[in-house]
């Protein structure tokens, strides 16, 4: 395929009608051809959504922060839904496909490519670039196309999942080495991820998140109204994330239950998923009631980070956990399982919080306790907590697109 004619002509085939738009996609004059030492690019981010998730913040954190340097952003959203589209600034344009599945948005995945001609295409999530990389390849564009991985590869393919992110999993061998490059958001992400697609070593490039802005700052000073926080009650020990079986939420309720046989204390979660039945029985079987609250999503999960006397990471396996950067950067003494390298790479060589084995209530008890009884270290927790800033990020981002252009270029003149 070398003419977008020719392209978009065989892609009726598929029945797509490429005189269809994308829903709020503009008519606009086309980005231009790759121009190296430019000052501005051309980026679009593919996500399934903006739902809670810490890769969903990172993608709007990036997307921003790009923005704010002068670079054009397009947000392609195969659901225009979730608790992010708030926080997107007016200066990113979001694109929708008439489907709602990732795998069927394909072909307007591959008409974008080729009408709007972006600079780079950045997805987020195994199956999304999955869809993003046969659509650039499709497009003859493969090789624009960034695929970011959250997560230790290998131990999502154990989960129980839908026919198509199977099938998305059973592919990144195949499909993986055809993109411009593949990033992971931590060092242990990225060696997970070169096993189990047999990329070559070191081949994946390693960029931590974006997680700490002066608006996170901002808010994390602001007020918090749950009850718990307004009385001089007991200490509050927090944990944030979806109410999924990776965040193992479990472990963390029945090791709250420990604890309080030894003090007293209130554990406040926030996050909603599809476990929430089953750890609210568990509540109850565990006569926790009363001190154990799921809370749900909150808009300002900083606030009462910055407020809560512990915060514990209970997850059985993470990438770079995003929660865990936050938590740091508001100064907040941390308990975190060390599920997977993530936690360890955070810390770095500092002792800035307490590892304990994943799925171990006894020893996550024991953390709990020992950390209840120590407030220092609040300065370095912050130091450390701002090193993961966004402006980092989006350096690294800028520097890995502009290598990626060039090395294309490079290609294409032998």
């Amino acid at each position: 395929m070398t003419g977008n004619g020719s392209n978009e002509s065989g892609f009726i085939r598929f029945g797509v009608d490429p005189k269809i738009r994308l829903e709020q996609e503009k008519p606009r004059q086309a980005a231009p051809h790759m121009v190296m030492n430019r000052t501005s690019l051309h980026i679009t981010f593919l996500l399934q959504s903006l739902a809670g998730g810490g890769a969903e913040r990172v993608a709007v954190l990036l997307a921003k922060g790009l923005v704010e340097q002068g670079h054009r952003v397009t947000m392609f959203l195969v659901r225009k839904e979730g608790p992010y589209l708030k926080d997107l600034s007016t200066d990113i344009r979001v694109i929708t496909p008439p489907t709602r599945r990732t795998f069927f948005s394909i072909p307007w995945i591959f008409l974008h490519l080729l009408r709007e001609k972006p600079d780079v295409l950045i997805s987020h999530m195994t199956h999304v670039n999955v869809a993003a990389i046969i659509a650039g390849r499709l497009a003859g564009k493969a090789k624009r196309v960034l695929a970011v991985e959250h997560n230790q590869i290998t131990q999502n393919v154990g989960l129980p999942l839908g026919a198509a992110v199977r099938l998305a999993y059973r592919l990144v061998p195949r499909i993986y080495p055809w993109a411009g490059r593949v990033v992971a958001v931590g060092g242990a992400v990225a060696r997970d991820l070169e096993s189990y697609a047999g990329l070559p070593a070191g081949s994946v490039a390693v960029i931590h998140n974006p997680v700490v802005t002066p608006e996170m700052v901002r808010k994390s000073r602001e007020a918090v109204s749950h009850s718990w926080f307004q009385d001089q009650g007991p200490p509050v020990v927090l944990a944030v994330g979806r109410l999924h079986p990776q965040k193992d939420f479990e472990t963390l309720i029945r090791a709250f239950a420990l604890v309080r046989k030894r003090r007293e204390a209130r554990l406040l979660i926030l996050g909603e998923g599809e476990e929430r039945r089953n750890l609210q029985t568990l509540i109850g079987e565990l006569d926790l009631t009363g001190s154990v609250e799921l809370a749900g999503f909150a808009d300002n999960p900083f606030a009462y980070l910055a407020r809560a006397s512990v915060f514990v990471l209970s997850s059985a396996w993470e990438g770079l956990p995003t929660v865990l950067i936050e938590a740091l950067a508001c100064g907040t003494p941390v308990v975190s399982t060390e599920c997977g390298g993530g936690p360890s790479e955070i810390f770095g060589t500092e002792a800035l919080g307490l590892l304990v084995p994943v799925r171990d209530p006894s020893a996550m008890a024991d953390a709990i306790c020992a950390t209840l009884d120590d407030t220092e270290g609040c300065e370095a927790r912050r130091r450390r907590g701002s090193d993961f800033s966004v402006a980092r990020a989006v350096t690294a981002y800028v520097d890995l697109i502009e290598d990626t252009l060039a090395a294309n270029c490079a290609a294409a003149a032998v």
